[in-house]
């Protein structure tokens, strides 16, 4: 009972966490790209910061929604035949990252960066973290009895 009460709160932080972990990411590599013509400036460079805080915020939203029934789907299974493979959670942030990715209206997220590499950087490293928290661990344990002398 408690190996269940802690999965239930441990999954959905580490799909939080890994929503985190990919917008850290993708915002990173943003910010990597926008500080060199504003590095000289530090009004632009607040400004930049700040704008990228707020796709920090969208980008994490918008993942979490559209990649929530895929993730579920595959958090599920993980959890069901025990797999504990570090390729299998950042293969399935792949692909998650890729539905979301389809589903993305271009004009609304403009100011995210939207190529396939960031994107797929940005899932592994989600896939990643969850593997960390949570994957590692998934599935039922079967202690095996102690051998009696």
């Amino acid at each position: 009972m408690i190996f269940l009460l802690t999965r239930l709160i441990l999954v959905p932080l580490a799909y939080v966490a890994a929503l985190v972990a990919a917008g850290a990411v993708a915002v990173g590599i943003a910010f990597l790209r926008a500080y060199g013509p504003v590095a000289d400036d530090p009004v632009a460079l607040g400004a930049t910061s700040w704008i990228l805080v707020g796709d920090f915020l969208i980008f994490c939203g918008f993942v979490g929604y559209a990649a929530f029934i895929p993730s579920v789907i595959a958090i599920v299974a993980a959890e069901i035949f025990s797999i504990r493979s570090a390729l299998y959670f950042c293969g399935v942030a792949l692909f998650c990252g890729f539905v979301a990715s389809r589903l993305a209206d271009e004009e609304a997220l403009r100011s995210l960066p939207s190529e396939p590499a960031i994107a797929g950087a940005a899932a592994l490293a989600g896939g990643f973290t969850y593997w960390l928290l949570c994957g590692r661990s998934s599935g039922i344990r079967i202690r095996p009895e102690p051998q009696r002398s």
